[in-house]
């Protein structure tokens, strides 16, 4: 017999502000590891990138799921983190200048360029009106929140059913799994596995989400770029005809001149040595701009000793908080990162701009 009746959970929905959930983090209010809380996919850079571009331009997100626990002796409320942790830690990460916004968060008509790649610090130090309305956005932003209650403490299994059935609701397969899962195209995926050198497996964790295949995605790209022998375009479409029109000539694929190319080429970017994380540069964007340069410098022959100094001025340049005397190189780069980073035609200017910065400087 159903027991739905004297069941003791209620659910109640409001929201709280950014500044007043920050607050009552300092308080010590909320329990993120509660004993059910698996341990779920830690976000990466990118994801959490897209979050504060979506809180900034005031895009809802989804809610956040906690159980309220009322203290009967001090009467105060706590809340075990049902379901949220990532979103509320990426918040908290913004503040203390752990992430940036996206490089091309002028992207649509709710950014502005003035934002592009900033942190909180960043943006705090700058005076403008349009940045005032921006900053007040932010800290005002309203964030849904669903409350579970729970009377009855022998109910446990309650909130460990509602935890199960947050995360149980399926998403469906992106561009990627959908390519792994097609029978036309298991040769061309082997091959492109196996070119997931320690490098690029460090280098994607932060950059991408690796339980979605978008490791894979992005190495196919680099392997297209030297196949086709030209800057690709990485919407799914022109993706997916790729995959097809190699897929159908894989057997004409020079497979261990591809794969002498690509580890070589990998090479010299890991011999680069940047410092992705100073820089701000860890995003596929970047990687894809940097990509293409060691690509030019190994084809012609360009010492590593010549290059490395020059790219590291580049992108002290690039970081720079003063605008006065830029580059025009790197001005075009950073123009480049504004919107459509993607693109082939802006993927094609970024590499364009290193090369040039290199042809001026070395």
């Amino acid at each position: 017999m159903s027991n739905l009746m004297s069941l003791s959970m209620t659910r109640s929905s409001n929201s709280i502000t950014i500044s007043e959930y920050l607050e009552n983090h300092e308080l010590k209010k909320y329990n993120y590891s509660p004993d059910y809380q698996r341990h779920g996919e830690v976000w990466n850079n990118e994801q959490k990138s897209f979050l504060m571009d979506s809180i900034f331009k005031n895009y809802p997100m989804p809610p956040i799921f906690l159980r309220s626990i009322l203290d009967n002796k001090t009467g105060k409320t706590k809340y075990d983190v049902i379901d949220g942790k990532q979103r509320l830690e990426t918040i908290r990460d913004f503040v203390d200048g752990k992430v940036s916004l996206p490089e091309n968060f002028s992207d649509d008509i709710y950014g502005s360029s003035l934002l592009n790649g900033l942190t909180h610090s960043e943006i705090q130090e700058l005076e403008n009106e349009e940045l005032d309305i921006f900053k007040s956005n932010f800290w005002n932003y309203s964030i849904p929140i669903e409350y579970i209650t729970i009377t009855n403490t022998s109910e446990k299994n309650v909130v460990n059913t509602i935890f199960d059935r947050l995360n149980r609701y399926g998403e469906p397969l992106n561009p990627q799994e959908l390519r792994n899962s097609n029978a036309n195209y298991y040769d061309l995926i082997r091959y492109i596995k196996t070119m997931k050198k320690t490098f690029w497996i460090n280098r994607l964790e932060e950059a991408v989400s690796i339980n979605r295949m978008e490791d894979d995605e992005f190495i196919s790209e680099l392997i297209f770029t030297l196949l086709e022998d030209d800057y690709i375009d990485s919407s799914p479409a022109k993706i997916d005809n790729l995959y097809k029109t190699w897929s159908d000539n894989y057997e004409n694929i020079n497979k261990q001149q591809v794969q002498n190319k690509f580890i070589e080429v990998t090479s010299y970017i890991e011999d680069l040595d940047i410092d992705y994380e100073g820089f701000k540069i860890k995003g596929i964007s970047h990687l894809y701009g940097l990509w293409g340069f060691s690509k030019y410098c190994v084809e012609q022959g360009i010492d590593i000793k010549i290059s490395r100094p020059i790219l590291i001025d580049f992108f002290e340049q690039l970081r720079s908080k003063g605008k006065e005397g830029k580059n025009f190189h790197v001005e075009a780069y950073r123009n480049s990162m504004s919107s459509a980073t993607r693109t082939a035609t802006q993927r094609k200017r970024r590499v364009d701009a290193l090369i040039k910065f290199l042809e001026k400087n070395g």
